[in-house]
């Protein structure tokens, strides 16, 4: 039982993965589309998240503790969120 329930954590944090580097590249490519621009904070945000991605991706196959993994992606991905904003609040003054 114990294996199935690391089996789905993982697969639930490769989905999360995906996700982040699927919403992110969107956000960004629609602020520089909207601005008519990229903005060089907004890219790099988006070098920030397909680093760390590369990083969480490479601690999948080595961790076996997904918790603490799962836990920490999400608090550094609201610290993405926040930085985006700011960097779109900056832009708009």
């Amino acid at each position: 039982m114990a294996e199935i329930a690391i089996t789905d954590r993982r697969r639930w944090l490769l989905r999360l993965l995906y996700v982040r580097l699927t919403v992110f590249t969107i956000f960004v490519a629609a602020d520089a589309v909207r601005k008519g621009r990229w903005s060089p904070d907004m890219m790099a945000l988006l070098g920030v998240v397909y680093l760390l991605s590369a990083v969480w991706f490479g601690l999948i196959r080595i961790n076996q503790s997904y918790v603490w993994q799962s836990y920490t992606q999400i608090v550094v991905d609201l610290f993405l969120i926040t930085w985006m904003e700011i960097g779109r609040a900056s832009c708009r003054e």
